[in-house]
């Protein structure tokens, strides 16, 4: 159910207490940038919030994009795009190069009924669906009210309530929802104009390393490669400094020739690796020199962010095999950990 730009799909699980500042050594698609945006849209309420990420219905490789579970019933989260949740939610998302079709329907409700049969993980009557797209899924809708007989009423801008079914359920359309309640939603997405590109770059630079954002960052200027080139000529290369270094990739564009062009202005060490790179990056498309930047620039950190992520699960009396496979370390390595 994940695509990516110009390449197949990956595996992007992550154990819901990690809050990363970097990315790993996969490869960055749409739906991991969709998961740090619906987390820094949630942040307020991150202590009340787990994420499963990609969470394995089967043995099977069955998975659902992300189901957001609340960890303390008592909290109200005064979200419009939380509205239905209740205490599991299921999400499937679809980025901005595919459509949300009536067999993406059928498929996401067989995962609710699967999800709770027994021995499943949910009771229907505590479980919501949210379908968030990038474009409106007309087919869907009328197939909803024509077959089902559904009333799907748009409660607010870009948020359409299906009631009539077994579950609450609604459709969120990124490119109608409010940019100043749903930033983050909002500006996931190709042709963003420079302020908003801008908005987005401050915006991750004012939450710093309490939420992960590293995927998100990436999509956004993946996706953006011109118009970040020319934010970045409009000001001060300085003031993006903070920002790449929240990104997690200080060590990570350090490469022959990078000066070329950019020296003016910027300083020796690790920031000028970091504004260096991305702007070579950016001109080139960010192409092979950003993906090989990312897998050198993890190598020192991956283990320990590892280690420290299993020492929480374990403390919680996690399974070794989960905590191995969420992790990627060696159940050896888990068993030894205090």
């Amino acid at each position: 159910m994940e695509e990516s730009i110009g390449n197949n799909r990956q595996n992007s699980a992550v154990y819901a207490r990690e809050i990363p500042g970097n990315l790993d050594d996969k490869r960055v698609t749409w739906h991991t940038a969709f998961i740090d945006a619906i987390r820094l849209s949630l942040i307020n309420y991150q202590d009340a919030l787990d994420f499963d990420i990609e969470y394995q219905l089967t043995r099977e490789p069955l998975r659902i994009d992300l189901i957001i579970i609340k960890k303390k019933q008592d909290v109200i989260i005064d979200k419009n795009i939380a509205s239905i949740f209740k205490g599991k939610n299921i999400v499937e998302f679809k980025g901005p190069d595919h459509s949300l079709s009536v067999e993406d329907f059928h498929t996401v409700m067989a995962y609710a009924h699967l999800y709770c049969t027994p021995p499943g993980n949910a009771d229907m009557g505590d479980l919501s669906v949210s379908f968030v797209c990038s474009h409106e899924p007309r087919d869907m809708k009328a197939y909803l009210r024509d077959f089902y007989h559904y009333r799907l009423t748009e409660k607010w801008p870009g948020i359409t309530l299906i009631e009539g079914g077994v579950m609450p359920m609604q459709i969120v359309e990124r490119n109608k929802l409010s940019a100043r309640e749903e930033p983050w939603l909002v500006n996931l997405d190709r042709n963003l104009n420079a302020e908003r590109v801008k908005a987005v770059l401050e915006d991750v630079q004012k939450i710093g390393t309490s939420v992960s954002f590293g995927a998100y960052l990436y999509m956004v200027v993946l996706a953006n490669a011109e118009m970040v080139r020319e934010v970045m000529k409009m000001n001060d290369l300085a003031v993006f400094e903070e920002v790449f270094k929240g990104f997690g990739i200080i060590e990570k564009y350090k490469d022959e020739g990078i000066a070329e062009g950019m020296a003016k202005g910027i300083t020796e060490g690790e920031a000028k690796g970091i504004v260096k790179g991305i702007a070579k990056g950016i001109a080139k498309g960010i192409t092979e020199g950003i993906a090989k930047g990312i897998t050198e620039g993890e190598a020192k950190g991956k283990e320990k962010k590892a280690l420290e992520i299993a020492q929480t699960m374990k403390a919680d009396k996690e399974p070794i095999d989960k905590i191995a496979r969420y992790t990627g370390l060696t159940e050896q390595q888990i068993a030894a950990l205090p």
